[in-house]
């Protein structure tokens, strides 16, 4: 019997964004051409989309992390992401099997 399990899901509450950088997943996945989960909205997939979020400090949408094994640049660091400090928001990581870690080594 093989046996299923929901990726991990972190609701963080959100707060109106005081100071920082705000950045739009809705417009960075436009930018970026992202995919589209039905459940999540768009979707980063690679460390160049992950990048792009450096420097940010309220993430406005969801943040999904979705990284399969046949992606030629997979998610491996969490480091772009070591400044946010809200996500409006759920915050999804799965099938990442190249990030090791999850506070940003």
């Amino acid at each position: 019997r093989r046996e299923q399990t929901a990726p991990a899901t972190v609701h963080v509450p959100s707060t109106p964004p005081s100071t920082g950088t705000v950045c739009s997943i809705g417009q960075l996945a436009a930018s970026l051409q992202l995919p589209n989960d039905s459940r999540y909205g768009a979707v980063l997939q690679t460390q160049t989309q992950l990048d792009a979020l450096s420097g940010c400090v309220h993430v406005d949408g969801n943040l999904a992390l979705v990284s399969p094994g046949s992606i030629s640049d997979p998610i491996v660091s969490l480091e772009p992401l070591r400044q946010v400090l809200t996500v409006s928001g759920v915050v999804v990581v799965r099938d990442c099997a190249e990030l090791a870690r999850l506070d940003g080594g």
